[in-house]
């Protein structure tokens, strides 16, 4: 979604000439007269974008309850188009909350309150902190707008339905940290991202993965192995594998693409004999 900006003047904020998009907060170090706290200039600027706030809350609510879609990397879907979208922004749900604060109540409303008494506000002493408060949430509200969060898969949902049915959801949301949680909007599922990752490497151990797939898993499981040791599963223990085929987009033509692929189940039941064939220590 883009959002160009409104088109504001110094004298009439709903005028067609200058652009608001604050780039930061805005802090005023200028000379000003004795009964503002605040430059010309600055006031200018700090009236406009306080003018901005119904709009930009309009557009953080589209984008906050996902009425605009959101694809996954960008990438189109050929099922349900719902499944695409992200059922919650967190960035702009932030950003709500943050003008909120700075404004210290609905912020639309309070938007136009301090336009209809302008002149009293300018001559508050705490107008240099609102406007810093204010701009500093205007402008990571415009970031928001402008650059929808990137969506990342965590594979499908390992938690259960009301009626005790897997859910198997696709679990797309914004980049999670280590302490963050993994959440599924439809099932209710809540995990810290380390040991979501666990569930999905043990769910998925059965499943046939390429060599990159299959160490990543291993370095999620604590176990990781060295592209020696892993050869020599293949050589020496036999690894079972299947050339299977993944198609890529090559100059606008889609071309086979085979691989060898394996199952982390057989790497990981081949380590075990590996350690039951070396002897003990103590053993003459």
């Amino acid at each position: 979604m883009d959002y160009p900006g409104r088109i504001h003047t110094a004298r009439d904020p709903l005028s067609p000439d200058w652009r608001i998009d604050p780039a930061g907060t805005l802090v005023c170090d200028h000379g000003h007269s004795d009964d503002r706290w605040i430059c010309s200039v600055c006031e200018g600027e700090f009236r406009a974008v306080v003018a901005d706030v119904p709009l930009l809350v309009a557009e953080l609510e589209v984008a906050f309850t996902k009425q605009v879609e959101f694809l996954d990397q960008g990438a189109p879907k050929e099922s349900d188009p719902d499944e695409a979208s992200l059922d919650w922004s967190e960035g702009a749900s932030a950003a709500l909350v943050a003008l909120h604060q700075a404004l210290g109540g609905t912020p639309h409303v309070v938007a136009r309150f301090w336009l209809d008494d302008w002149a009293r506000l300018v001559r508050d002493p705490d107008v240099v902190v609102k406007m810093a408060d204010v701009t500093a949430a205007a402008s990571r509200a415009h970031r928001v707008i402008d650059r929808p969060p990137t969506l990342f898969e965590y594979g499908p949902c390992p938690g259960k339905t009301e009626d005790g049915q897997p859910c198997r959801v696709p679990l797309r949301q914004e980049r999670v940290s280590p302490g963050e949680y993994v959440r599924c909007r439809r099932c209710g599922y809540r995990a810290e991202l380390v040991e979501h990752q666990r569930t999905q490497v043990l769910a998925a151990q059965d499943e046939w993965h390429t060599y990159s797939e299959i160490t990543k898993m291993l370095m999620v499981a604590g176990e990781p192995l060295s592209k020696h040791a892993f050869d020599n599963l293949i050589a020496r223990d036999g690894l079972p594998r299947e050339s299977l085929n993944r198609p890529r987009w090559r100059d606008g033509v889609l071309v086979a693409n085979y691989q060898w692929h394996y199952r982390l189940r057989d790497v990981w039941a081949m380590r075990r004999d590996q350690y039951r064939r070396v002897p003990d220590e103590d053993t003459p």
